[in-house]
């Protein structure tokens, strides 16, 4: 739930892919086109690792929970691919927007935004919905126990 460097972390960001897939890679030899869901190459992975996970394990660790109720739970534990790949991600070029552009910020832009707000310390919140009471009952006590301002983000597809 943390990085290499103690930062929290708490939820992962994988590239899941099959068995099948997955036996076809050598780490430190093969790469992995990452395309936008219009088939544009946005970087490349380039393999250092692949494995089958313990999905159930990760869904208790990340959400809490391994019940079919809760969508990330379900999601990671049903509907994910058993394996991950990992390694360096070489970026090619950012995805193209072309709706809500005040809005999407690159991480260099945000953390500008921070600074000119006077945000030393930000934990984030990203939601596919509209953030909800019990949302907000969680993360504004949390924030203030770390003495930080809130980012509440939304997830785009």
């Amino acid at each position: 739930m943390r990085l290499a460097s103690g930062v929290l972390w708490p939820m992962p960001i994988t590239l899941d892919v099959t068995e099948e897939f997955a036996k076809k890679l050598t780490p430190g030899a093969s790469k992995v086109a990452l395309r936008d869901g219009e088939g544009v190459m946005l970087a490349v992975l380039h393999v250092e690792e692949s494995g089958q996970v313990d999905r159930a394990a990760e869904a208790k660790a990340v959400f809490g929970t391994t019940s079919k109720a809760h969508p990330g739970a379900n999601y990671a534990m049903n509907l994910s691919n058993p394996w991950y790949v990992g390694g360096r991600v070489e970026g090619l070029q950012g995805p193209s927007h072309y709706d809500f552009r005040t809005l999407r910020l690159t991480p260099q832009e945000l953390r500008a935004e921070f600074a000119r707000m006077g945000w030393r310390r930000a934990v984030a919140f990203q939601t596919r919905n509209p953030m909800h009471r019990a949302h907000v009952e969680l993360h504004l006590p949390r924030r203030q126990v770390v003495e930080a301002n809130l980012l509440l983000t939304r997830a785009w597809v």
